[in-house]
């Protein structure tokens, strides 16, 4: 049952990749898709809805304080008060990290979003001092 849902949230995950390089715009019947066999790979595997839900919960939590802190540092940065979903994050990111976090513990999501942060990070200094590519943003 296991494989069955990995099998089918790997398909979601590569139709919103596709989506997302063609349209730059996701669809919100994948999100929801995606959701739903999330949640039901996390049922599997915990077997506690509240469990989930506890989990999900500290995760959107922790991304909130995260997003609260970006918009402190362009609010800073630029002097006025930043918007920056659609500006600098699209909605689609925003809903598809806080989908991820039905998939993790709190801890492994931390981790998660340490570990990508860090990843975009580096790759964009590395395509700045390597490309001469202009930056726009952080």
């Amino acid at each position: 049952m296991l494989w069955l849902l990995d099998f089918f949230i790997v398909i979601c995950l590569a139709l919103l990749f596709l989506e997302d390089a063609k349209n730059r715009e996701v669809s919100l019947y994948i999100l929801l898709a995606m959701a739903v066999l999330l949640f039901c790979r996390s049922f599997v595997l915990l077997e506690s809805p509240l469990k989930i839900l506890e989990f999900w919960l500290l995760n959107t939590l922790v991304f909130v304080v995260e997003l609260l802190l970006l918009k402190m540092y362009f609010s800073y940065r630029n002097k006025m008060v930043e918007p920056i979903i659609n500006r600098y994050l699209g909605l689609g990111d925003v809903l598809f990290i806080s989908l991820l976090g039905l998939s993790f513990s709190t801890y492994n999501f931390v981790v998660f979003l340490l570990f990508s942060l860090s990843t975009a990070l580096a790759a964009s200094f590395f395509l700045i001092r390597y490309k001469k590519i202009e930056s726009k943003s952080i």
